[in-house]
């Protein structure tokens, strides 16, 4: 045996300072790299599915079908009963948008759509949301 006491370990790091281990060591996590996988696909999937639905959603929202007849009777309708406005200069007349407060539409005589004649088209409002759902040229 040697006459030396048995000293802790020194690193570099530490300055060739003797460090005391306090904490028992421990290894990190194994990760099992099939499960980290199968939950990133899992994710991604569901992500997927949940964009490919709420697109389905909002394109349902906002998709109005008018038939060709449909559409005379509504210009016949609009020419006898004109609600011309000026497009407000902040304004952009896309399906979607929402009609400023300061436009008064006139209703149709179905009570379904609102209307106003913009920039020289009629313009289909839903009278709830005040969004654009039709554009006539």
């Amino acid at each position: 045996m040697s006459n030396h006491a048995r000293r802790p370990p020194t690193h570099p790091s530490c300055g060739g300072v003797a460090a005391q281990i306090t904490e028992p060591f421990r290894s990190p996590p194994v990760v099992n790299p099939s499960t980290e996988e199968d939950s990133g696909m899992t994710f991604r999937s569901t992500l997927a599915v949940t964009m490919l639905l709420a697109s389905t959603a909002f394109a349902a929202a906002q998709t109005v079908v008018i038939t060709p007849e449909e559409q005379v009777i509504v210009r016949e309708y609009v020419k006898t009963n004109p609600v011309i406005v000026e497009r407000p200069s902040n304004f952009e007349l896309v399906v979607g948008a929402i009609i400023p407060d300061i436009l008064k539409p006139g209703a149709l005589a179905d009570n379904k759509y609102q209307y106003v004649v913009m920039d020289g088209r009629t313009v289909l409002i839903d009278p709830q949301t005040r969004k654009v759902v039709y554009i006539m040229d």
